[in-house]
Parts: structure tokens; sequence; C-alpha cells
């Protein structure tokens, strides 16, 4: 696969790739041409079709700016990368909903997201600081019909809000630990209690 890497192709990749993790999206193709100084968006497209072909690119057919680039700038090395939701915002804390209405989708390494089914929502509130998670930060939830005690849980409490707890079952009742020696466990009815899933990676951005 190497030959088909050519240094414009690599400039191509390099564009995408700096793109999406800015703003979070792709370029249009203009942007490219105009990026690598291409004369038009017809060479663009031919060379977008090629890093296709080899895998380097993955496109969605229903969404036609939706590229994932599935090559590594550093290292040049083809992998995995996965579309996953950004639902909205979810408490360390508490007295922040979490929407499942309205997302974007961010492309991410298969590392951080697992193979099941995987969404995101991005922190407020400081109760999980202890356990390195901190306001602002992204946190990559697996759902899981399973948990164990000590997970860290993202959970539906009552008043329709979203937390981000370390769980522990007791019998009928739930405890909701934060990491936050300043805070007090939450203990809730388990009915009275929606466990979303696991929290499996935690991303931030500077």
């Amino acid at each position: 696969m190497a030959e088909v890497l050519t240094p414009m192709r690599r400039a191509i990749l390099d564009y995408i790739v700096a793109c999406q993790r800015e703003r979070n999206f792709p370029p249009t193709i203009r942007e490219i041409a105009a990026h690598v100084g291409l004369s038009g968006p017809a060479t663009v497209k031919n060379h977008i079709d090629v890093l296709v072909q080899a895998g380097y690119i993955v496109k969605n057919p229903k969404q036609p700016r939706a590229i994932t680039v599935q090559w590594e700038p550093a290292t040049s090395v083809v992998g995995r990368t996965r579309e996953i939701p950004l639902l909205g915002a979810v408490a360390a804390g508490t007295g922040v909903l979490a929407s499942e209405t309205d997302h974007e989708v961010m492309s991410l390494p298969e590392e951080f997201t697992g193979r099941g089914e995987s969404f995101m929502l991005q922190v407020r509130g400081d109760s999980m600081i202890e356990a390195g998670i901190l306001p602002g930060d992204y946190v990559v939830v697996e759902r899981r019909s399973e948990l164990r005690a000590g997970d860290i849980v993202v959970a539906g409490i009552p008043g329709d809000e979203a937390t981000v707890k370390r769980y522990f079952p007791q019998g009928s009742r739930i405890v909701l630990k934060p990491e936050n020696s300043a805070l007090e466990p939450m203990e809730f009815d388990a009915l009275d209690v929606s466990l979303f899933g696991k929290v499996i990676s935690v991303l931030r951005r500077y």
C-alpha cells in the first residue's frame, strides 16, 4: 500500500485529519484543493478515490462529507476508527441533563471506543476529579447490560438527570459514589436508576 501514499495524497490525508481534530468534521473538496495547491475539485476527487480503494479513507454514502481516515499520520499505519455519537452533557456532580436528541459524530480510534455500541458525553462538574475525570472532558461510554461493582458508569437518576459515578449495587439499593473526597455518595432504590453503560475512555482537549 506504500506506493499509493504519494506526497500529495499524504498531504491530503494530513489536512483531513487536522480538520477533523480542530473542528470535528472534514474539509470540503474545494478546501482540500486550495490547501494542497491543486487546480480543481476533480483532481482532489481522483486522489480521494484512490485512497478509498486503498483503505486509507472510508466514505459514508448517506453523508457526502462524512469521511473517516483510517491512518495515523505519525506512523503511516492504517488503523480502525469508529464514528461515535456525541449525545450531549452529563454531570460529574448533579443538575446537568444528558440529552440524546441532537448530536454530532466524532471519529475515534477503535482502541478508545471498544467494539460494542458506544456513545460520548461531555462532563460537567467535579465529582470525579480524583479519578482523573475533569470538567470539560469527554467520556466514551459502552452500553452494557452487566456491570461490576466499582465500575465508573453513566447513570440516570431521579429528576431526569444523568451522572458519572462509581457503581456499587447493594441488594435493592444502588450507591453511586463520587471520586471527590468533599462529596457524599448518592443512594437510590435500584428501580429508580437507569444504567446507560460503563465509561471506557476519557478524552481531553487542551
